[in-house]
């Protein structure tokens, strides 16, 4: 237990965070420890155990790899135990880590030993109740190191497309869906952009704002003309979507006020620099309510 909190907690971790921690883990799986806490093995003794060294009373790892392999040891050899130690790293960042201010570092460790192993629900459960608890810097974490994880990034997709098409969805949480839609945009930009699309649909002005953030974001790393299509598409007028009255007009909303940003800025030539570049939108050929915001936006000049 002591090894792997030690190899778990961020290098430099003092020790009795060490110890707060391994003895949360031996509660955790019940195991019962002679004395009070963990005082069958004494600070003095604590870095020749782990086979580290001690440097101004925190513990240093000098064997590169050394803290995570022990990690993943622990999870590889004793899957019987997985489920306990990985709901022990989830409750780490809100437990001794934030009293130590490494909750992020610790929900980086929790986020990729979870994706290694398969283990989709833990990263989702625990992403929604960070976002649930305001942490939305924890659920961010977790949701964009797993989005395009290899073995567990699809349902982590999923996820998210479930949570931004939901009414329900906590507003922390769709904030953070918003972020985490940036880098996911970068290898899915149309995944990205659909789950920005629901967002919008049922968003508020906060959740408004920050999916206009994403989108942007996305415009300006050579994704513009995709982005321009697809904002286009949000101002339709109908879809095939099943959508209320309200929801469809708060889609249209975000959608035309995103349409007006991209159009915002002027090429030399004096034109918005959606119309100015070789592979510009044709105002003639985009939807008759678009083609009327195209048109806006170039009187205006914006």
């Amino acid at each position: 237990m002591l090894l792997v909190a030690a190899a778990t907690l961020p290098e430099g971790a003092e020790e009795p965070y060490v110890y707060a921690a391994a003895s949360s883990l031996a509660q955790r799986l019940q195991i019962e420890i002679n004395g009070g806490g963990l005082a069958w093995c004494p600070v003095t003794s604590l870095r020749e155990l782990l086979n580290a060294e001690q440097e101004n009373e925190r513990i240093i790892f000098r064997r590169i790899g050394y803290a995570e392999s022990a990690l993943r040891h622990a999870l590889t050899d004793y899957p019987l135990a997985r489920p306990e130690l990985l709901a022990w790293l989830a409750a780490l960042p809100t437990d001794e880590a934030a009293a130590y201010g490494m909750a992020d570092v610790v929900a980086y460790t929790f986020a990729d030993l979870a994706a290694e192993h398969g283990e989709d629900e833990y990263i989702t459960k625990t992403a929604r109740t960070w976002a649930h608890n305001d942490l939305a810097d924890l659920a961010f974490i977790a949701l964009s190191r797993t989005c395009l994880h290899p073995r567990v990034g699809a349902r982590v997709r999923q996820a998210l497309y479930e949570w931004s098409r939901a009414p329900g969805t906590s507003q922390t949480l769709k904030l953070t869906i918003a972020r985490v839609c940036e880098p996911l945009g970068q290898t899915y930009l149309s995944v990205a952009l659909t789950r920005l699309k629901h967002l919008a649909t049922h968003s508020n002005s906060s959740v408004a704002g920050e999916v206009i953030a994403a989108v942007r974001n996305l415009a300006d790393q050579d994704h513009r003309q995709e982005v321009l299509t697809a904002v286009l598409g949000w101002c339709a007028e109908h879809s095939q979507e099943s959508l209320t009255d309200r929801e469809r007009k708060r889609r249209r909303k975000v959608g035309g006020m995103l349409f007006l940003e991209l159009a915002r800025p002027v090429a030399p030539s004096g034109l918005p620099q959606i119309l100015d570049k070789r592979d510009a939108a044709n105002p003639t050929s985009c939807l008759p309510r678009a083609r009327d915001k195209v048109v806006f936006a170039v009187q205006r000049g914006l």
